[in-house]
């Protein structure tokens, strides 16, 4: 999935996948042929400590999937398109994880979404 975001957008991207690096993969990437890409093309990378930390809670059978970000992700694709949302769900594998819900109270201010 590409989407196009301006410089503020992509400070605020920067600043809420502060675990990860953001790197450039524009020469990694073909669109249909004759479709220019127009723009740098990035992708955001887990750093070694958040991997580290997800492998230990996983192996405690600690780790979780929050539902508001189950919800978040699946909605995001329903909005493109219910055949997109389809799509989603048969290309993508199931995590192996429980999805539980989080109290917002639980969560930093800085990472709640829209509200339900």
């Amino acid at each position: 999935m590409i989407g196009w975001v301006d410089d503020g957008e992509l400070e605020a991207l920067d600043r809420r996948e502060r675990r990860y690096d953001r790197v450039d993969v524009t020469d990694l990437t073909t669109l249909g042929v004759g479709v220019p890409l127009g723009a740098p093309i990035v992708t955001y990378v887990p750093r070694a400590e958040p991997i580290a930390i997800y492998e230990s809670a996983r192996a405690r059978g600690v780790a979780a999937i929050t539902t508001r970000y189950w919800d978040l992700v699946d909605d995001a694709f329903a909005d493109l398109g219910e055949d997109r949302r389809k799509r989603y769900h048969a290309t993508t594998p199931d995590p192996g994880l429980p999805v539980l819900a989080q109290a917002a109270v639980d969560v930093p201010a800085r990472h709640r979404g829209r509200q339900r």
